[in-house]
């Protein structure tokens, strides 16, 4: 199941995270869960019109458990500018 679900970085930085994740919920959530997945569109295309302030958020942060701190936008995205 994590193959498709989680992108080849995130299944090999976080992978024991989400299978303890899935491993740990009742089959109703997991059923619930996988219905959503398979019904929602890519939102891909709509990225670069996003105009608030966001966090993304690498896998890899995940595994490390440590958090960076908070910083000011240094790079924007196309056509954006840092707030």
């Amino acid at each position: 199941m994590l193959p498709k679900l989680l992108a080849e970085a995130t299944r090999r930085d976080a992978a024991d995270v989400v299978r303890a994740m899935i491993e740990s919920a009742p089959p109703e959530a997991i059923a619930a869960a996988i219905g959503a997945l398979m019904g929602r569109p890519d939102s891909t295309p709509g990225l670069p019109a996003i105009s608030c302030a966001t966090l993304v958020w690498p896998a890899s942060w995940m595994r490390s458990r440590r958090w960076p701190k908070p910083t000011r936008c240094t790079t924007p995205l196309r056509g954006r500018r840092c707030a």
